[in-house]
C-alpha cells in the first residue's frame, strides 16, 4: 500500500474495502462477541418463553377469564352488605380471603374476621360518639388572640384584649 497523507483517499484500495486500525478491529470483535453472546441468550429466553406459555395458560394465569368466578364474588360481596358489614369491613374479609386463600363467605365466618370486625364496629361507634370540638378560637388580625397576649407587643395586646372582650357582657 502506498503512504496516505492526511485527508486523501488511498491510491490502489478498491471502493468496496475498509480500513481500520488495530485499535477499532479489536473492538468490533468484542462487540460481534457480545453480539453473539446476546443472541445466544435471547433464544434461550425464547426456548423458556414457549416451554412455559402453555404452563401458563393451562393454570388459568394467562389468557383465561373466569367470569363464573367473578359472579360469585360479586354476589358474595352483595350478601355480605345486605347482612349490614360495611365497606371497611368487607375490605378487610377481602385481603384476609386472598391471604388465608379461601373464599370470602368463608373468610367472614372466620373467628379472626369476627374479632376484627367488632372492633372496626367499636372505633366507629366510639368516633360517631365524640362529640365535635368546638372551635371557638378568638382571631385578632389573622392570628388567636391567646398567641397575641403571650407574645405580641403591648400595643397589639390592648387591641386584642379589647376586641375579645367586647362580645363579653357586663
Amino acid at each position: 500500500m502506498e503512504s496516505n497523507p492526511e485527508g486523501q483517499e488511498p491510491q490502489n484500495i478498491p471502493a468496496d474495502v475498509v480500513q481500520v486500525n488495530k485499535a477499532e478491529l479489536d473492538e468490533i470483535m468484542k462487540r460481534a462477541e457480545a453480539s453473539s453472546q446476546n443472541y445466544e441468550r435471547l433464544k434461550k429466553a425464547e426456548a423458556e418463553l414457549s416451554e412455559l406459555k402453555p404452563k401458563l395458560v393451562t393454570e388459568g394465569k394467562v389468557g383465561s377469564f373466569d367470569s363464573d368466578a367473578l359472579r360469585k364474588e360479586i354476589d358474595a360481596k352483595v350478601d355480605l352488605r345486605l347482612a349490614g358489614h360495611s365497606q371497611e369491613e368487607i375490605s378487610e374479609m377481602e385481603k384476609y380471603a386472598r391471604g388465608a386463600g379461601v373464599s370470602l363467605t368463608e373468610a367472614a365466618q372466620s373467628p379472626f374476621i369476627k374479632k376484627a370486625v367488632e372492633a372496626i364496629r367499636a372505633e366507629s361507634r366510639s368516633t360517631e360518639n365524640t362529640p365535635a370540638s368546638s372551635n371557638n378560637i378568638r382571631v385578632f388580625n389573622g392570628k388567636p388572640v391567646d398567641e397575641i397576649l403571650k407574645s405580641g407587643t403591648s400595643a397589639e395586646k390592648q387591641a386584642a384584649f379589647e376586641s375579645s372582650m367586647r362580645g363579653v357582657k357586663k
